[in-house]
């Protein structure tokens, strides 16, 4: 078995967000089938994975996120909708929406590209915000329409920092924070 751990820099929630989230997944796992719900203290906005990193790479990081996390106040975000990634039939993850505003998107960037200097190879994909609920679809053929019945939570928050997670597969919650960046005070 691969000991590696993985790392990975997210927006952390703010504890009533992550409140919300636990009674509402409470409400809808027996509706929705899927294989594992995510811990509440798990839930997050991933900014960039970095998968493997050297005592080094970690030393840097750790030397360059605070001054990233101080060009910024504290983020505005609002929720949107639930929604799954995947195929259609069989979605692979369960998520809710997190709208791409201008300073969430320029936070992003701006770790994505020191993440590169520093030599991690980060997924190219665009960048779609939100907080993973469930993983592994287990019930029969999907449909979006199963989705309708969930309430939106409609939501304003703000969230005060960033932090880098170390991933600990055999634990719950399975994060754990190594550092926090607070954001500068408004």
């Amino acid at each position: 078995m691969n000991t590696q751990k993985h790392y990975f820099l997210a927006v952390k929630l703010p504890e009533t967000i992550k409140n919300d989230f636990a009674l509402y997944t409470e409400k809808i796992k027996d509706e929705l089938p899927f294989q594992r719900w995510v811990h509440r203290e798990d839930l997050h906005i991933t900014l960039a994975f970095l998968g493997y990193a050297t005592e080094e790479q970690l030393h840097n990081i750790n030397k360059i996120m605070p001054s990233i996390a101080k060009k910024y106040e504290a983020l505005s975000l609002k929720l949107t909708t639930l929604n799954t990634f995947g195929k259609k039939e069989s979605p692979r993850i369960l998520w809710y929406g997190v709208e791409d505003n201008s300073e969430l998107h320029a936070l992003r960037q701006d770790i994505f590209l020191e993440c590169e200097r520093l030599g991690f190879s980060l997924d190219k994909r665009p960048f779609h915000p939100h907080i993973t609920l469930a993983r592994k679809w287990k019930g029969g053929n999907f449909s979006e329409e199963f989705l309708i019945p969930f309430h939106t939570i409609n939501r304003l928050f703000l969230a005060s920092e960033f932090v880098l997670y170390q991933t600990n597969l055999q634990s719950v919650p399975k994060y754990e924070i190594i550092h926090s960046y607070t954001f500068k005070e408004g």
